[in-house]
């Protein structure tokens, strides 16, 4: 964990609870989130798994400044770690297609274990943060150290959406190691296969809200009108 990063960790509660644990900034918005569609299971893979989602940026990339995710472990010993990152799309085609995981934008590993999270479900928040993303890039995650026990990130309910952005239907999995990785698709047998995850920041070009077209609909409006006068002084 970075020194001038503040981690947070707290038994599930979801959106409500990531919300109220954030300082907003004046301009930042909720990016992406599913926190509030847990669907009770969670992918025990040893291997790295990466979710790759879509922010509601409108396309333009953004500037994260607070993010969470949640997992659930059992019976892990005092070892246990998660190796986390963020990563940009920009790899070559995996054997179905997509460009697979590439560049880190940001990366951590946090011994969790030796805090005490060893059975349970927990919601880690990462704040504050300044990680320049693309509209489109995946968050993927590790577990080591488990000492007999296990650890996996929560899976959503919401398949192939957030409640704010979206998802893709299927997930990454690393059959590699994060120095040599090799990324291939894979799905689950059920729908459950995206990961509980929420992104706060402030896009690059930010879309005018609604009242923003309505006061520059108003000024252009008056400004015709100015000139409309001046024409027949």
């Amino acid at each position: 964990m970075k020194s001038n990063q503040i981690l947070t960790k707290a038994a599930f509660l979801g959106t409500a609870l990531w919300a109220a644990a954030t300082l907003q900034s004046a301009h930042a918005q909720i990016l992406f989130s599913n926190l509030n569609t847990p669907s009770g299971t969670f992918n025990s893979s040893a291997n790295e798994v990466g979710d790759e989602i879509i922010l509601a940026d409108y396309g333009t990339g953004s500037t994260i400044t607070n993010f969470s995710f949640e997992f659930f472990a059992t019976n892990v010993a005092s070892t246990a770690t998660y190796n986390l990152f963020l990563y940009a799309n920009d790899g070559p085609p995996s054997p179905s297609g997509p460009a697979t995981p590439s560049t880190v934008l940001y990366t951590d590993t946090y011994n969790f274990g030796a805090s005490g999270d060893t059975n349970g479900v927990f919601l880690y928040n990462y704040y504050p943060v300044s990680v320049s993303v693309p509209s489109d890039f995946t968050w993927a995650i590790e577990f080591s150290g488990l000492g007999g026990g296990t650890a996996g990130p929560i899976l959503s309910t919401s398949t192939g959406a957030g409640t704010v952005g979206g998802n893709y239907t299927a997930y990454w999995l690393n059959l590699g190691t994060s120095a040599s990785p090799n990324w291939t698709v894979a799905t689950n047998a059920d729908y459950s296969i995206n990961f509980l995850f929420a992104a706060e920041g402030t896009p690059n070009a930010p879309t005018p809200e609604p009242s923003s077209f309505a006061l520059m609909g108003m000024g252009i409006a008056g400004l015709a009108g100015y000139l409309k006068r001046a024409a027949k002084r």
